[in-house]
C-alpha cells in the first residue's frame, strides 16, 4: 500500500507505520477527539502472479476501553463513498495487541490483480462505525492477504516414450537385414509429463517441530518441541543418530537433559524457548552448537558413560560434585582473576529474525546508559529505577478502600525501591501488614529474620543480606536456620524451576511463622513465599511462587492493585516496577509481569573498575520472545560483566570429575592460596567453581589436572 492518493481523506497519526506487517512495533493512530478518526491506504495493482482463490483483509490493532464504536474496514473510492460489498466491523474495546480477519469482497478486485480498481478505484479504509468522539485505536497494520494458485512456467514440456528395442546380427550374416534379431521385447509406451517451475517468492510462519503422540521429547503428546534441551534432543536423535538412551535425562542426575529445562527457566514463570530455522546446508553438530550459544547451555559427550550431557551457563550454581576438596587432596594449585580484557560490560542480543528483512526486528541491551527489553514497553529502561515525582510516583490500591502511596523521587536500587515502596504503602494502612519483595534480595533490617517453631518453642534466624539466586537464598536461608542453636534440627530444601517454590524438610517437625512471627514486620519467609501458619510437619513447601528479577506486592488477605482505574493511572509506578497497567483484580500475591533490575549502575561502576570495553553483540536469530531474550542478556551480563576467578589444580582424588559439574575447595587451603577474587574475603570455602576442563594423567603417575571458573 502507498500511504495517500491526491485528494483522499486520511487524517490518521502515522498513516505509514500501518503499512509495514513485519513491524508490529509502531503503528498508526485513530482519534476521533481530535479528528484523526480515518486511515485510508492506497491499494496497489499488480501483475498477475496467479489465478486468485479468495482475499482476506488483515487489522492488527489495540483498541480502546472507552470505545462505544466498532472498528470498521472497508474499501472506499475519493469522491464517491464506500465500495460495493458488506464493511467489517470489530468490537474495539480491547486493550492488548489482537488481529482481526475477514473477507474482501469479490467486487473489490479481479483476477487481473486490480485491487486499486479499473474502471473504479478502490482504497482501503480503516475507521469507526459510528461518528461519536472518544473512540480511540492504534493500527499495527492493514494489509490484504491473498491465497491464489501461482503460474507455472514450462520447464520442459510433456511426451510419449517407449524403450528402443535394439538390431542385433543375424545368424550367418555381417550385416544388419533380413537375418537381424531383436535384443529384448517392445515395452509400453510411456506418459513423460511436462515440468514446471513456480514463480515469485513464498513465506511462511510455522511453529516447529509438534512431538509423538508419546511426548518422546517433550514428555507431552503432541506438544511444540521448543525448549532448547528437548530440541537439541530431538537433533541428536533424528539426524545425529543418537539413540535415546544414549542421552541423559534422568531426574537429579549430572547433565540431565530434563533437568536443563527447569534450570534454564532460572526462576522465571515460562520456560526459555527457540524457534529454529534451518535456511542452509549444515551439520548437527553445528545446529547444536548454534542452539547451545543461544540458550546459554553446553552439550557433550561424556566420558565415562558416553551419554550426552546438558548443562547451563548460569551464575549462583552450587556445589554438585559431593565432596569439597581439602589442602591435603591437592597440589600444584594456581589461581588468578581473569583479565580484564576479557570483561564485557555492555551486551546486547538481537533477536526476532525477520527472514523476509534478513535482520532482527528486537534487541534487549543493557550499558551504562540506558537499557531495553525490544519488544513491550520500548521506552522503559529496565534496567535503572527511577522515580520521577508527578511522571510515575502514585500507587493506587483497594484494601479496605481506596488509598494512595506517593513514592519520593529519586534512582533505586531494586532492593531500595522495595524498602521505599513498602513503606509508602504501610503509611497509607496504617499497618505492616502488606510486603512489597525484590526476586531474591535480603537486605539488613528489612526482609532478614525467619520466624520459626520447634516443638512449640519459637526461633529466630538472621540472613545475611545480598542479592541471591533462588539456589543462593536456599543455602542461605539453610544455613541460617541450621545455625541457631536449641532446636536440634538438621534442615534442608530445594527450589524448583517447574513451580518456581521453595520446599523445606528436617529431621522432625517444624513449622514457619508466616504471620504470626515476632519478626512479622521484617520476615524473610515472605522472599521464600510463605505466609501461612501451618501444622508442624517434617516439610513443607511454601505457599506462593517467587521469581528473579521482578518486584512482588503480598499481603495474607486480598487486595486490589488500581493500574488501570485508580485515581492516579497517567503517573502510577506500574510500568517502573514491571507491571502492565491493569487492575490486579482481589488477590493475595501479584508478581509483576516484566523483569527489572540494576545493571545500568553495575555496568557503570565496572567501567570505573576496568575501563570500558566494546559492546558485546549476541545475534540470536532462533530467539523469538521477549522474556528468553532478556533472560539470554541477564545471564551473560551476570557471567562476563566482571574478571572471574580461574583455578587450577592437580589431584588425585578427583579420577571421576566432570565437565560443568561444580566443585567447592575448603578454608584449610586459605593459608597457602587465597581466594584472589579483588574485594573478597580471600577464603575459598563457600565459592563454587565450574569445572571446564579435565585432563587425566594415565602414567607413571596418574592424577587430574582440572581448570575451574568461578561458578
Amino acid at each position: 500500500c502507498s500511504w495517500q492518493r491526491a485528494g483522499g481523506i486520511n487524517t490518521a497519526d502515522n498513516p505509514r507505520r500501518a503499512m509495514d506487517p513485519f513491524d508490529p512495533t509502531t503503528f498508526a493512530s485513530l482519534n476521533q477527539t481530535t479528528g484523526k478518526n480515518i486511515l485510508e491506504l492506497i491499494l496497489p495493482n499488480l501483475g498477475g502472479l496467479g489465478h486468485i482463490e479468495s482475499v482476506q483483509a488483515s487489522v492488527a490493532f489495540i483498541g480502546n476501553a472507552g470505545n462505544t464504536q466498532n472498528l470498521r474496514v472497508d474499501g472506499f473510492t475519493p469522491g464517491v463513498g464506500v465500495g460495493g460489498g458488506a464493511p467489517l466491523t470489530v468490537v474495539s474495546t480491547g486493550t492488548t495487541p489482537q488481529v482481526f480477519a475477514g473477507t474482501w469482497p469479490a467486487a473489490y478486485w479481479s483476477q487481473n490483480w486490480d485491487f486499486g480498481g479499473g474502471a473504479t478505484v478502490y482504497d482501503l479504509r480503516v475507521d469507526f462505525v459510528g461518528a461519536v468522539a472518544n473512540n480511540k485505536a492504534s493500527i499495527i497494520w492493514a494489509v490484504l492477504v491473498v491465497k491464489y494458485r501461482p503460474q507455472r512456467s514450462l520447464v520442459t514440456p510433456g511426451a510419449l516414450a517407449s524403450n528402443i528395442n535394439l538390431p542385433g546380427y543375424g545368424p550367418g550374416s555381417n550385416t544388419l537385414g533380413g537375418g537381424a534379431r531383436f535384443l529384448g521385447n517392445a515395452s509400453p509406451i510411456k506418459d513423460i509429463p511436462a515440468s514446471y517451475r513456480l514463480n515469485g517468492q513464498f513465506y511462511g510462519n510455522i511453529k516447529g517441530y509438534k512431538d509423538d503422540a508419546g511426548g518422546t521429547f517433550t514428555d507431552s503428546a503432541f506438544a511444540l518441541v521448543e525448549r532448547p534441551p528437548d530440541i537439541i534432543r530431538h537433533f541428536l536423535v533424528t539426524y545425529g543418530g543418537i539413540a535415546g538412551g544414549n542421552i541423559e535425562t534422568g531426574t537429579g542426575v549430572t547433565g540431565s537433559f530434563k533437568d536443563a529445562r527447569n534450570t534454564l527457566r532460572n526462576a522465571q514463570p515460562t520456560d526459555l524457548k527457540l524457534a529454529c530455522w534451518i535456511g542452509d546446508r549444515t551439520t548437527v553438530q553445528r545446529v547444536v552448537q548454534k542452539m547451545a550459544a543461544q540458550a546459554g547451555m553446553a552439550v557433550y559427550q561424556d566420558r565415562f558413560t558416553d551419554k550426552w550431557l546438558s548443562h547451563v551457563w548460569k551464575p549462583g550454581a552450587t556445589e554438585d560434585y559431593g565432596y569439597k576438596f581439602s589442602w591435603h587432596d591437592i597440589f600444584g594449585v594456581s589461581a588468578e582473576e581473569k583479565s580484564v580484557v576479557e570483561a564485557r560490560r555492555a551486551t546486547r542480543v538481537k533477536y526476532g529474525y525477520d527472514h523476509f528483512k534478513s535482520s532482527t526486528l528486537y534487541e534487549a541491551f543493557v550499558n551504562p546508559t540506558g537499557s531495553g527489553q525490544g519488544i513491550t514497553l520500548p521506552t522503559i529502561r529496565d534496567q535503572r529505577l527511577t522515580v520521577t515525582a508527578t511522571v510515575n510516583d502514585k500507587l493506587d490500591f483497594n484494601l479496605g478502600g481506596v488509598k494512595v502511596a506517593t513514592l519520593s523521587a529519586g534512582t533505586y536500587t531494586p532492593i531500595d525501591l522495595a524498602v521505599e515502596a513498602r513503606s509508602r504503602i504501610r503509611t497509607a494502612i496504617g499497618s505492616n501488614g502488606m510486603d512489597v519483595i525484590y526476586g531474591f534480595t535480603i537486605k539488613l533490617g528489612f526482609n532478614d529474620k525467619l520466624d520459626f517453631d520447634v516443638a512449640g518453642i519459637a526461633y529466630v534466624a538472621t540472613l545475611v543480606g545480598g542479592d541471591y539466586t533462588a539456589e543462593g537464598l536456599l543455602l542461605e536461608a539453610l544455613r541460617a536456620i541450621n545455625a541457631v542453636p536449641g532446636h536440634g534440627l538438621t534442615f534442608s530444601g530445594s527450589y524448583s524451576h517447574a513451580t518456581n517454590k521453595f520446599s523445606f524438610s528436617a529431621t522432625g517437625n517444624f513449622r514457619f511463622y508466616g504471620t504470626i512471627g515476632a519478626n512479622f514486620g521484617t520476615s524473610a519467609l515472605h522472599v521464600l513465599g510463605h505466609w501461612s501458619n501451618a501444622v508442624a510437619a517434617s516439610s513443607l513447601t511454601c505457599d506462593r511462587a517467587m521469581y528473579a528479577d521482578r518486584f512482588s506486592i503480598a499481603i495474607e488477605n486480598i487486595f486490589n492493585m488500581l493500574w488501570a482505574t485508580g485515581a492516579n493511572v497517567a503517573v502510577n509506578a506500574a510500568l517502573l516496577l514491571g507491571f502492565p497497567k491493569a487492575d490486579t483484580g482481589f488477590v493475595n500475591n501479584n508478581s509483576a509481569t516484566y523483569s527489572r533490575g540494576d545493571r545500568e549502575r553495575l555496568s557503570l561502576t565496572y567501567d570505573g573498575y576496568y575501563d570500558p570495553r566494546e559492546e558485546n553483540t549476541l545475534t540470536a536469530d532462533w530467539i523469538r520472545d521477549e522474556q528468553t531474550a532478556v533472560e539470554l542478556r541477564n545471564r551473560t551480563f551476570d557471567l562476563i560483566a566482571r574478571p572471574r576467578v580461574v583455578l587450577k589444580f592437580n589431584t588425585h582424588r578427583a579420577a571421576d570429575i566432570r565437565r560443568m559439574q561444580v566443585i567447592e575447595l575448603q578454608g584449610d587451603v586459605d593459608p597457602f592460596v587465597t581466594y584472589p577474587k579483588y574485594g573478597s574475603d580471600g577464603s575459598w570455602a563457600g565459592k563454587p567453581m565450574r569445572v571446564i576442563q579435565v585432563v587425566q594423567r594415565c602414567g607413571p603417575d596418574y592424577f587430574a589436572e582440572v581448570l575451574a571458573v568461578e561458578a
